[in-house]
């Protein structure tokens, strides 16, 4: 948590802090491949927001269920 909220510090915006996050999560979880999705209310759709891993190869969108 410490390092996470010192990354996160540092980060002015959404756009910079979500490497950020993603990067210190899968550090976390011993992984190289993982994504944070953003939700779009009024297309109902998720966004792939950063990406790592095999993760970058999915579509940037997909439907929310």
């Amino acid at each position: 948590m410490h390092r996470i909220s010192t990354a996160l510090r540092t980060a002015q915006t959404l756009d910079e802090m979500l490497p950020h996050l993603l990067d210190e999560m899968l550090a976390v979880l011993q992984t190289d491949a993982g994504t944070i999705f953003e939700y779009d209310a009024e297309r109902n759709l998720l966004r792939k927001a950063v990406a790592r891993g095999w993760y970058t190869r999915m579509p940037d969108t997909l439907p929310a269920i």
